[in-house]
């Protein structure tokens, strides 16, 4: 009975949903990060906006983040994707691209690398100096 116990506990903590990060807004950054790049998790609710500042990539063209909502034992809904350029090129002077989504539920969301300078391949790296998350339409 003890090693079916054991079991039914083991089972239970593989399923438990991971840790979240509860503060909504934050800054990051990505060294080398490859095709389906995952951020952390933040709980947010309507709006998010994900701000990538002197991106570089092996072709230094544009990059795709796409955002998604957790959903615990389900497959995670996808929000759409934004491509990223200006943050590679310093179009006007400015080395930032930005991405917004609103009409969130409040849930907890997480973005990831979608493509590098419009490819798929595996071997596509990507540098971000500074990645800040807001989720404050007050801005």
């Amino acid at each position: 009975m003890a090693a079916i116990d054991g079991l039914t506990s083991s089972l239970l903590l593989a399923v438990a949903p991971t840790a979240q990060a509860d503060d909504p807004s934050w800054t990051s950054k990505w060294d080398d990060a490859a095709i389906a790049a995952e951020s952390r998790r933040w709980l947010d609710s309507n709006y998010t906006e994900v701000n990538y500042s002197y991106c570089d990539s092996n072709e230094d063209v544009s990059t795709n983040v796409l955002l998604w909502q957790v959903r615990d034992l389900q497959p995670d809904p996808t929000f759409g994707s934004k491509r990223f350029t200006t943050c590679f090129s310093g179009a006007d002077g400015d080395w930032k691209s930005t991405g917004t989504w609103s009409g969130l539920d409040t849930r907890y969301y997480y973005f990831s690398v979608h493509y590098i300078d419009d490819h798929f391949y595996s071997w596509s790296r990507l540098d971000v100096d500074q990645i800040y998350v807001d989720t404050s339409k007050a801005d």
